[in-house]
């Protein structure tokens, strides 16, 4: 089994007992605000990634760290906890997976539906709009939209949600072109 595989498998379960912990202690707004404070974090410091994912690292120092960080920004007891528990059942290298998986689960228990759009370049405001507007009335939900910039497209969009996808893209039109003349379709 892959290491992808496992930190999902890990993801998947230890974000749901954590949404499920949240919900019961009606506490997820706040828990929450503390795991996107954490990814930000985990992402601008290298020092605390590596805490996460050292395995030669003692659990006491990974736990001192972990409730240090939690006291000073304020964090509730049900993330605080949910830390400890990582830390002492060695699961916190799955951390980044986990916050992402649990928001995964908030934004579907917001009749919420979370769409990948890739673009060659920024969008505008205008073009913005009209996409979200768009996906809004076929998909009957709000939509929120990770952006990702990929030059490669050349142009045009490619949209996923969740196994579908729309590509859309100058790339993938001209690939079914070149298919179309050389004649395998």
């Amino acid at each position: 089994m892959s290491n992808n595989l496992i930190k999902d498998k890990i993801a998947n379960k230890y974000a749901k007992a954590l949404f499920d912990t949240s919900l019961e202690k009606n506490d997820i707004e706040n828990v929450d605000k503390n795991l996107q404070d954490l990814s930000q974090m985990l992402n601008d410091s290298n020092e605390l990634k590596q805490i996460t994912i050292n395995p030669l690292l003692a659990k006491s120092e990974k736990f001192n760290c972990l409730t240090e960080i939690a006291t000073r920004a304020k964090y509730c007891s049900t993330t605080t906890n949910f830390l400890k528990t990582l830390v002492t059942n060695n699961r916190l290298f799955a951390l980044p997976n986990i916050i992402e998986e649990f928001e995964t689960l908030r934004i579907k228990q917001s009749n919420k539906v979370l769409v990948s759009v890739s673009s060659a370049k920024i969008l505008s405001d205008k073009q913005n709009k009209e996409l979200v507007n768009n996906l809004e009335k076929s998909l009957n939900k709000e939509v929120l939209i990770d952006y990702k910039i990929d030059p490669n497209i050349l142009g045009g969009l490619s949209i996923k949600l969740d196994t579908y996808m729309l590509d859309d893209s100058l790339k993938n039109k001209l690939k079914h072109l070149e298919l179309a003349m050389k004649g395998v379709e």
